[in-house]
This record gives C-alpha cells, structure tokens and sequence, in this order.
C-alpha cells in the first residue's frame, strides 16, 4: 500500500480527517463499529482541550492517529491522557505509532505538561515493546476487565485487563531510551544476576506452552514474570487456553503490583515474553534540559 513511506504528523484540522479515523480504527480493531469511538466523540474531545494528531502520507492520506484528552487527579494535578492511538494494518510495523508518540510527547510538553498515561493490554506483545523498551513506561496498576466484554476481533472472548502505564516525559529513563541508550537485557545475564522468574510456563505434549498455576514466592528487588508472546495465536488455537493465560497473568502481576512491584522492562526472547518487575522503581522527570531536541 505504501512502498515508500513519506509520513508527516499535524493535529487533524478538518472533520473529514475526523472520520477518516474512524475507518482506521475498524480496520485496526477489526470491528465494523462497536469499539470505534466516532468522529464527533474526537471531535468534542479535542474541542475540550483535548490533543488529536494524524500521520500522513505525501497524498495526505490518513495512516494513523492518536488521540488524548487532560487529564486531573489530585495526587498528580494536571496530566495528559492518552485514550487512543490506531495504524493502518497494512502499515504496522513501520513505527508510524512511535512516530505518533513522540509528537504526542512534544506537544503535551509545549502545554506545559510532563506525565502522559495510558491503558493497554499487558498480553499484546507488539504494544508491550513499544510501551516499555521504546518509550520507557512504567506500570503498578492492573485494571481487571476494564471494559467490559467487547466483540471486536482482538478482544472477544477474553476479559478486557489493562494495565495502565505511566509516562513521564522527563524522566532518565524515559530520555535514555528515547536517545537510543537503553540498557541491553537478555535472560542469560538477569539469570546471573540471580533474578528468579517466578512462573515458568510448561510444554504440553503438543508443544503449546501452558500457564504456571503454582508461582514461586515473590522475593528480592527484581523477578521475571512470564507471559504469551501470541495471545491472538493462542485464542485462536485454544480459547480456553487463552482465558487461562489471562487469568494465571492477572493473578501473578496483580499479586506482584500488591507487594510493591512494578513493571520496568518487557523482554522477548527464544519465543518467550516476559516482564521485568522492579521494587519502587525511580522515574522521576528531571529539569528541562536540551533533551528538547528529542
């Protein structure tokens, strides 16, 4: 569809653009509409101080937008919410939604704004690399079934679980990753650091990886937990294999993020997904300084 990618991001500026997301999203959700927020919802969202921007291509043609609104609770003051963010299919893959966060960044900063939060489903292992190893989030809240049962075709059949992410735009965490310096993690050398993985999944006789039921003790200042690398392979495969990698997930982290853990770091490796969990990880932002560059 597009060989050649020429992408620029602006704030969508006519109700056509509006609309065009809707098309978007239905062929990211696969859903013809029940998930799809409709153009007048983004439309009165950005009227109300919300942010919408899009990513073009040389026609103008709309590959993908993300959507966010202000945001206020009384620990934080002020922040920025960042609801929705949706490519094409056709161009996933080509980092247009990292494209669409670092604009993102740059404006909620220009508004004088440093944490930006989101939700999205701890098991998606394409979202989970850009939200930890690309943009550098940090997660200690899981949100059980958070809307409800959904009908599209990457949520039905499960329970709708997020996590819900925090991005601080100035923390080293976050400009070390987004400077291209993040820190290498493989397996081998946490091993040799002792870090335990607390729920190693077990091959069945047809290969498939099944859940941990009997996790080890949560222990020390960092541990692994493991998770599908292919959720939608496996519900596709397995159903009820698939709400038992949910529900065993939501046990293990939600029993994690209760003792004081977060999720720092989302490692693939060998075919195998996990997360990195940290005690009372620092990410504080730091003064401004020429990270404005970024």
């Amino acid at each position: 569809m597009h060989p050649t990618l020429s992408l620029h991001i602006r704030p969508l500026d006519k109700t056509d653009e509006y609309y065009a997301c809707e098309e978007v999203q239905k062929l990211a959700w696969q859903d013809e509409q029940e998930t799809v927020a409709p153009a007048h919802m983004l439309l009165a969202a950005v009227e109300a101080g919300g942010l919408a921007l899009g990513a073009f291509d040389a026609a103008d043609q709309l590959l993908g937008f993300v959507l966010g609104l202000l945001a206020r609770q009384d620990a934080v003051g002020l922040y920025h919410y960042s609801h929705l963010l949706a490519v094409h299919p056709q161009c996933w893959g080509r980092g247009i939604g990292y494209r669409l966060k670092l604009a993102q960044r740059q404006a909620v900063l220009g508004q004088g704004l440093t944490l930006i939060t989101w939700t999205f489903d701890p098991l998606e292992r394409r979202n989970a690399v850009l939200n930890f190893v690309k943009l550098g989030v940090i997660c200690d809240t899981y949100l059980k079934n958070l809307y409800g049962d959904m009908r599209d075709g990457l949520n039905a059949g499960l329970p709708t679980d997020r996590f819900k992410v925090r991005w601080q735009l100035r923390s080293p965490r976050v400009l070390q990753r987004l400077q291209g310096a993040r820190p290498q993690l493989d397996l081998e050398t946490l091993n040799a650091h002792g870090v335990p993985l607390v729920n190693p999944a077990t091959h069945g006789p047809d290969g498939i990886l099944y859940p941990c039921t009997s996790p080890a003790p949560l222990e020390g200042d960092q541990l692994l937990v493991q998770v599908p690398a292919d959720l939608q392979a496996i519900k596709r495969a397995d159903l009820a294999l698939a709400r038992a990698w949910r529900e065993t997930s939501a046990a293990h982290l939600c029993s994690a993020f209760a003792r004081g853990y977060a999720a720092t770091e989302y490692l693939y490796q060998d075919g195998h997904s996990y997360y990195l969990l940290q005690k009372h990880p620092l990410d504080t932002p730091t003064t401004p300084n020429d990270e404005e560059k970024l």
